[in-house]
């Protein structure tokens, strides 16, 4: 506003006006920027949030795999490492259960047969059977400490060469049975098999056990080549085909054995073993000649 003597002239300062307009367009891009920033942040740490709510999942008993899609290497180890950890999880307490039915199962028979013999009248005849069933009991302790070290030996195998045939006889030797002598191993003396030694010897000894038990003829055969060893037999299919990847190891009363214990405690055996040697199983039955393969290899 300036003032002169003839009359009062307004005068307005148009370039104010476009810098406010200017300020404002700014301040607009800024929080569309801001916005979509966010928007993209949270869509960045969206797996992230999903890892966190599926830690916190974990103390209800959620012990399901994480799955998503992401460009970033780093969430992926993080994702393959969250499901590589609740696998472990679910196989320790898959595992814990089984053993817990087995020993209720295993252990009540013996015991209540170690009971009806004690209030009998004590003779010789009372003191074998009392034996043999705490013999009985013993050696389903040794099974139960066969499981355990699954469970401890689970992912933590040497991968080193074993004597086939040496890793063969020390199974056999360990074997509590006459019919061991029907065993016939056609093996080359430098065949090798890799992994843990001793867990393949519980593994052999179980398939021998189990195929020298249920065989027609009472006897098994052993051929071995190229690092791969087959064991045969005459005698009904297996309850399962544990060829595959098992999750339910209890039996039907129509799959199992009359002697059989409910639980496919010795298939699961001899497919963990094999499973964490980092080897493959391969089972087949010829209806025909009724003969079991199993088939070891890599």
């Amino acid at each position: 506003h300036i003032y002169n003597h003839i009359d009062e002239v307004l005068l307005e300062d148009t370039k104010k006006a476009q810098n406010i307009s200017l300020i404002h367009i700014v301040f607009l891009i800024l929080l569309i920027s801001q916005i979509l920033l966010s928007i993209r942040v949270r869509k960045l740490l969206r797996p992230l949030s999903l890892i966190t709510n599926k830690l916190r999942t974990i103390e209800d008993g959620d012990l399901s795999a994480l799955s998503f899609d992401t460009n970033y290497d780093e969430i992926k180890h993080m994702v393959l490492s969250y499901n590589k950890a609740v696998a472990k999880i679910q196989y320790i307490l898959d595992t814990r259960e089984m053993f817990s039915k087995i020993f209720m199962h295993e252990l009540k028979m013996p015991i209540a047969k170690a009971m009806f013999h004690l209030k009998a009248d004590i003779s010789q005849n009372t003191h074998d059977k009392l034996k043999d069933i705490l013999d009985q009991l013993n050696q389903e302790l040794d099974k139960f400490a066969q499981l355990e070290s699954l469970i401890s030996h689970h992912e933590r195998i040497n991968d080193t060469p074993n004597n086939m045939i040496d890793t063969i006889n020390e199974a056999v030797a360990k074997i509590n049975t006459i019919q061991k002598n029907n065993i016939h191993i056609n093996c080359s003396k430098t065949t090798t098999i890799n992994g843990d030694r001793q867990l393949w010897v519980i593994c052999f000894k179980n398939i021998l056990e189990n195929a020298l038990k249920y065989s027609a003829n009472n006897r098994v055969n052993i051929c071995c080549s190229d690092g791969k060893i087959s064991f045969q037999n005459i005698g009904q299919p297996l309850p399962i085909d544990i060829s595959g990847d098992i999750t339910n190891w209890k039996l039907t009363k129509n799959q199992r054995n009359k002697s059989s214990t409910g639980y496919g405690f010795g298939l699961f055996i001899i497919k963990t073993i094999t499973t964490i040697n980092r080897y493959k199983l391969q089972y087949s039955y010829d209806k025909q000649n009724k003969q079991i393969d199993i088939t070891i290899f890599r």
